[in-house]
C-alpha cells in the first residue's frame, strides 16, 4: 500500500512525521519531569491523600451505615460534619467523609456525646458500658479531668454482643396476677428501703434474664425464633430508663427530646430496624403482663414487638423509681 511521497533515504513521509512526533513528545515528558514544563492544560494535581471525601445521603441511610461502608468511625464524620444527633441526618445532604481513620484502634460505631448538666465521667463510662479508662484514652485526657456541658466526647462504642441465643424451656404462658399497673397513681405510704448496691445489682441482673426468657418463651410458642441479647441495645434502654427515674416518669421521649431510634442509633447499633417498649411496674413478670398478656386480644403493639420476626436482638433496661417500682425499657434491633 502506497504511503506517499518519501524522503532522499526512501523512508515513507507518514513514518517520518510518526517519530518527529514520538521524538517531540518525549522531550516534553522530560522537561514536564524536570518542572520546566507544566502539566497539559486542563489536567488538575490528584488531590491530598487525607483529603475528606463527599458521601451524598440516600433514604434509608444511617449514620453508622455510612462509617461502616467507609470504614471510619460515626465520632470523625460528626466532627468533620459539626452534627451533634448522630440520627437526625436526611436524603440528600450533603456529608464530608474523612480519609481514614483518626485514632488507633477507631471502631466505625465509636460516636460523639455532648455532655449534658450533672454529668461525670464515671457516669457517662457507665451509660455506655465502658471503662473510664476508656473513655479517657479515646479522647486524650485525664480520669481526673473537668468536663464541662456542651463539650463533645468521643464514645468508644463496641459492636454488639452476639451470644448464642439460651435453649428456651418451652412453659404455659398464664396471667401474671396483676398490682398495679403503670396507669394507675403510685402507691401511697412507707416504700420499701431501697437494697443494697450489690443486691440491686443482682436483682436486675435476674429481671434482664428473666425478661429475655419470658420475651423468648412467647417468640418460640408463636413459631418465631428466639431473640439474643444485645450489649449495645441494652447500653441504650438503661440510658434511657435512668433518664426516666432521674425524672420521675416515663415515656418513649427522652429529656432531651430524642426517640428510641435516635438513642439506639447514638449508643452504636447498626441495625436499622429498631423499636422500643416501656413499663413501669414492680418485676419483670408484670412488666410482660403489661407489654404481652393484656395485649393478646387487641393484638397490642408492645406485643407486636415481642413477636416481631424483623427483630434478631433485644436488651432490657431497668432503673429503679423512687416509689419502689421499677422503670424497664425494652430495645429491640435488627
Amino acid at each position: 500500500m502506497p504511503f506517499g511521497r518519501g524522503n532522499r533515504k526512501g523512508i515513507p513521509a507518514a513514518i517520518t512525521t510518526n517519530m518527529r512526533s514520538y521524538i517531540a513528545l518525549c522531550a516534553a515528558l522530560s522537561l514536564m519531569g524536570a518542572g520546566i514544563l507544566g502539566s497539559p492544560r486542563g489536567t488538575h494535581a490528584a488531590p491530598p491523600m487525607n483529603s475528606p471525601r463527599e458521601y451524598i445521603v440516600q433514604p434509608g441511610d444511617t449514620l453508622l451505615g455510612i462509617a461502616l461502608a467507609f470504614n471510619v468511625s460515626v465520632a470523625s464524620i460528626q466532627a468533620l460534619n459539626n452534627l451533634d444527633d448522630p440520627g437526625l441526618i436526611r436524603a440528600g445532604q450533603r456529608l464530608k467523609i474523612p480519609a481514614a481513620e483518626s485514632q488507633a484502634n477507631e471502631g466505625a460505631p465509636w460516636t460523639l456525646y455532648t455532655v449534658q448538666p450533672g454529668d461525670t465521667l464515671s457516669a457517662i463510662a457507665a451509660r455506655f458500658r465502658l471503662r473510664v479508662g476508656d473513655l479517657t484514652r479515646a479522647n486524650g485526657i485525664a480520669e481526673s479531668a473537668i468536663i464541662r456541658v456542651g463539650q463533645k466526647l468521643v464514645i468508644p462504642v463496641r459492636g454488639p454482643a452476639q451470644p448464642t441465643a439460651a435453649r428456651v424451656e418451652l412453659i404455659p404462658l398464664v396471667p401474671i396476677t396483676a398490682t398495679a399497673p403503670a396507669s394507675e397513681a403510685p402507691p401511697t405510704g412507707p416504700q420499701p428501703a431501697s437494697p443494697p448496691a450489690n443486691d440491686a445489682a443482682a436483682e436486675v441482673e435476674a429481671m434482664r434474664a428473666r425478661l429475655l426468657e419470658l420475651y423468648n418463651q412467647a417468640r418460640v410458642a408463636n413459631g418465631v425464633a428466639p431473640l439474643a441479647h444485645s450489649a449495645v441495645l441494652q447500653a441504650a434502654a438503661q440510658g434511657h430508663a435512668e433518664d426516666c427515674a432521674a425524672r420521675g416518669w416515663g415515656s418513649h421521649i427522652g429529656s432531651d427530646g430524642s426517640r428510641a431510634s435516635q438513642r439506639i442509633a447514638r449508643a452504636g447499633y447498626p441495625g436499622r430496624i429498631t423499636g422500643e417498649n416501656w413499663a413501669l411496674a414492680r418485676s419483670a413478670d408484670q412488666a410482660f403482663e403489661m407489654w404481652y398478656t393484656r395485649e393478646i386480644p387487641s393484638r397490642g403493639p408492645h406485643l407486636m414487638n415481642i413477636l416481631s420476626p424483623r427483630y434478631k436482638e433485644v436488651g432490657f433496661g431497668i432503673a429503679r423509681a423512687s416509689n419502689g417500682f421499677y422503670f424497664l425499657i425494652a430495645n429491640f434491633g435488627g
